[in-house]
């Protein structure tokens, strides 16, 4: 079942997201998140939240902040899932375009982004932290409306 996120979520997506990311969000930044107006949609697979969204959006423009699919449920297409529901509001919330920044090293999301009509915009240098010192970003966006037939 996909869903729009509550604030009542925080404690289940932080668990998520300390399970799937070695440098996670705090409890406290998804808080905060929420109580500035970011909000998203999430994924739960029997009454078990397993993925998550989160944007924010301002004037026309839309930021994935964060998207995390539990370790034991990825790579069966719910981030794509996620990422292709939350276009299409973000669409119909009048974003013309949304804006993203990826570890360089993260290639599945950079390939996801990309099948999904992200383009690369620059890069961050030493943005992340890392295991052994810090890591680039890439900042990514796309122009909406999103429409499915992008896919094809």
């Amino acid at each position: 079942m996909l869903r729009k996120l509550t604030p009542d979520d925080v404690a289940a997506i932080y668990a998520i997201e300390a399970s799937a990311n070695h440098f996670p969000w705090s409890l406290h930044q998804f808080n905060d998140s929420f109580a500035i107006g970011d909000f998203g949609w999430c994924i739960e697979r029997a009454n078990l939240l397993v993925a998550f969204a989160l944007f924010s959006h301002v004037i026309d423009e839309a930021t994935l902040l964060n998207i995390v699919v539990h370790p034991h449920w990825q790579r069966r297409g719910l981030a794509r899932e996620l990422l292709v529901y939350g276009l299409q509001q973000l669409s119909q919330r009048a974003a013309t375009r949304c804006l993203l920044e990826v570890r360089v090293g993260n290639l599945g999301a950079i390939a996801l982004y990309s099948s999904l009509g992200f383009g690369v915009d620059g890069r961050r240098r030493d943005y992340y932290p890392a295991a052994h010192g810090r890591e680039d970003a890439l900042l990514m966006s796309r122009n909406l409306p999103y429409q499915t037939l992008d896919l094809i």
